[in-house]
Order: structure tokens, then sequence, then C-alpha cells
């Protein structure tokens, strides 16, 4: 059988692959294998040496090119060289688990043992508000804390000598219990380079790491995740997420991780978190910061933090509360102030305002606007394609057309007689159900 499995590899009989063979590599090949080969040069793809074979062999060089595939395919399919006894399945029962309650750093804002997503549009001051919480964290000044504790910061967008420390600084921290974190290779000289730490790489490493800190810093959460194909993509991302969840379950410590938001200019903090909305269902805690309702001006120095969503504080705990940046000699910082009633919506349209951004009707996306556009022409029976895009432009949403489309699960007619322009549009929606009057 090994001289079989030896012909097997000489012929290359692999998955979609042919066996092609020159002249010259069979006049170095042992007597052996030369029985195996043509002795000229053949088109590609040609077998007809195969067939003129002994059948016995022909057969053993087919089995061996078969238990080879299998082994590829089971391998694929089980993750782990076919062998599924690496992983078992282990039960726990449910009275030998014993009931915890949510231990906190700051409440209702940061909590311990859980990732915590702060989303914040550029400009919304998002680090340097962290700064201040990691300041007040080295200081023991935060509500649930009885005494300064230790903060990593994981970050490499902002430079740490010219961007963060002066922050911390300006902002009263204890710089001694403030860590900031990269990577080396354990063969690394002196002088390499470090590299920043990426997840889900580096999560054990920092597992390991995290145990005597009570505050990790991840600054932007994007810039240190590893290995999506597609920031869209729900499975890839919460295979991203989850190492760094569990984490914070073991180690107790509270982590922060900084979230951008994307263009669409909506009021829902669920359409606004970039990315995959993945990010924001599997994390039991996420903050909203933005512009303050009350000033809502791209200079305005107010800003507003609210619990936007959490599985550990019920509705009446998600308390806002107001920040006002200050600074000189170009560093800023910001000085937290009193509980303001104020709500996720309100802050996310007072920083659309702020960015000069109009969000539509009623404070309704674009996309949302064009949705009703195309939802009110259904409801009265129009659905020529030139008509309802001259619709869609007057109200300034022509360029959310195709969105709004695949939202409602509509699709275009081509009419080839003329311009070859869109013709009719059909789709399984075609009736008025919503509560505000037509456009």
């Amino acid at each position: 059988m090994a001289q079989t499995e030896q012909q097997g590899r000489n012929l290359n009989l692999t998955e979609g692959a042919s066996p092609r063979r020159d002249a010259e590599s069979v006049d170095h090949m042992p007597p052996e294998d030369q029985s195996l080969s043509p002795p000229r040069m053949r088109p590609p793809g040609d077998l007809s040496f195969f067939y003129d074979l002994p059948y016995e062999q022909q057969r053993e060089i087919e089995e061996a090119f078969t238990t080879k595939r299998r082994e590829a395919i089971a391998e694929r399919v089980n993750g782990r060289n076919g062998d599924k006894s690496k992983r078992e399945i282990v039960l726990t029962n449910a009275a030998d688990i014993v009931e915890e309650d949510v231990e906190w750093l700051w409440k209702p804002y940061v909590p311990r043992g859980f990732l915590t997503l702060l989303l914040g549009d550029e400009g919304a001051s998002k680090t340097t508000s962290l700064a201040r919480i990691v300041a007040q964290a080295t200081c023991g000044e935060l509500a649930e804390q009885d005494e300064p504790e230790r903060v990593l910061i994981i970050g490499d967008e902002d430079s740490w000598e010219h961007q963060w420390v002066p922050k911390l600084r300006v902002a009263g921290a204890n710089l001694r219990l403030i860590d900031f974190a990269r990577t080396r290779d354990v063969d690394a000289q002196e002088g390499d380079p470090d590299d920043s730490i990426m997840l889900p790489d580096d999560v054990d490493t920092l597992g390991e790491k995290i145990e005597d800190f009570a505050l990790v810093v991840i600054d932007p959460l994007e810039s240190h995740q590893k290995g999506a194909k597609s920031a869209f993509d729900p499975q890839e991302n919460r295979q991203l997420q989850a190492p760094l969840i569990r984490v914070a379950h073991r180690s107790g410590a509270a982590i922060v991780g900084t979230i951008h938001t994307n263009r669409d200019k909506g009021t829902s903090s669920r359409s606004r978190m970039g990315g995959s909305i993945t990010k924001r269902q599997s994390a039991r805690h996420v903050l909203l910061l933005g512009w303050s309702p009350d000033d809502p001006d791209e200079k305005s120095p107010k800003r507003v933090l609210i619990p936007d969503k959490s599985n550990l504080i019920g509705p009446d705990e998600k308390r806002a509360i107001s920040l006002e940046l200050d600074g000189e000699s170009g560093v800023s910082w910001v000085t937290f102030g009193d509980e303001v009633e104020f709500t996720a919506k309100q802050i996310i349209e007072a920083t659309n305002s702020a960015a000069g951004v109009e969000t539509g009707r009623g404070g309704l996306s674009k996309t949302k606007l064009a949705e009703i556009v195309i939802e009110e022409a259904f409801a009265h029976d129009v659905t020529d394609g030139h008509t309802i895009n001259e619709r869609l432009t007057a109200h300034g949403v022509d360029k959310a057309a195709r969105r709004a489309r695949k939202n409602l699960g509509i699709t275009v007619e081509q009419n080839h007689e003329g311009s070859g322009g869109p013709g009719a549009l059909k789709g399984s929606r075609t009736t008025w159900d919503r509560d505000e009057p037509p456009l």
C-alpha cells in the first residue's frame, strides 16, 4: 500500500488537478515510476495512459485517492483533523449555579465583569470622556469604588505621548496606576517594534494580564479585532466578540470598547452602530455619547452620556448624565455634571443637528422617508418608476431609493422600450399601513 500511496502522489491525483508530466521529469524518475507515466507529453487532462495500466493497479490508485479525499473532507467538516474526541459536552445543573448580583465600577454606566460598548459620532469626545472615567477610577472617585484601582488601556489610534497621557494628566489621573498594552514576539530582540493587540488572537494572553486591573479600555474596538471577512457578517462578528466577553466574565474586569457610528443619519441607535448590529446584540451594556439637546451646535462643549441598551438594569435606571468639555493648550477634558431628562433618540437628533445633517421629515432617516414615499405611491396604485423617482427627488431622498426598495422587498422591471430606465416597481408590500398621514 505504501507503494500505492507513492504512486498516487507522483500522479498528482488530487481534486481538481490533472496528472500532467513532461518528458524531462519522466527521464529522472525511478523505473517503477516511469512505468506509470506516459512516454511523451500528453494534452492537459489526458488520462489514457492510466487506463493502459493493469486493472489491479488502477484499483489501488483509485482507492488511495478516494481515502485521501474522504480524510480531507472529514477534516474540513469536523474542524479538528477529523478527531471528535477532543471536544465534549459539559453539563452544569441549574441547582449548582450560585446567583450573583451585578457588580459596578460606576452604576449605571460601567459594570464589572462585562463588555460595555461606547457608541458615538466622530468628534463626540469619546476618548476624552474615557480619559475622565479612567482618571476617576485611578483615584477611587467613581460611585461604587472603595479605593483607587488599576486601569489598562489598549489603543493605538491616539498617540500615547501626545494625546492619551496629556488627557489623563489634566483629568487628574494617577498615572502610576495606568498601563498601556501592546504585544511582542517572545523571540523578539531588543529594539524590535511592538505590535498592536489583535483579538481574538491575543485574547488568552490578555486574559492572563488583566487579573489585577479593574478597568480595561479598548479604543477603538474595531482597530483591535482581526479575522472578519466582512464588517457586516453577524456570525463572524459574534465569534470575534465572544472571547472578549468570556475574558470579562472570568476576570471580573470592566471592559469598555469604543465604537464609531456609521453614515446612517436616522434617530435609532440600532442603525447607527458601525458594522454589524451583532456587536450591539452580543454586548450586554451599550452607552451612547452625543451632543446635548440643550445646545445642539457643532462647537458646543455640552455632551450627554446615557445607557442606551442594557440587560443589567431596568428601564427606569437608564439615567442620562451631562458632560462639559474644557481645555487649554490643545488638551481637553470633561467634567461630569448632573443627571438630565433626555432620551437616546433626543441625543441622536441633537448629534445629527450638530453635524448639520437633515434626518428627514419628523426625524426620520432618509431611507425611512424614501420607504414612506414608495409605500404611499403603491397605496395609490402608482407603480411607474419614473413617477416614483420624481417624488423621491422632490423629497431629497432619491439617493436612498435603492436601499428603501431592498428593505420593502421591491424589484424594478427594466423598460426596454426607449431609454431603458426603470419601469414598473413590483413588490409584495402595496398597502399604506402607517399612522402618519401621506406626504
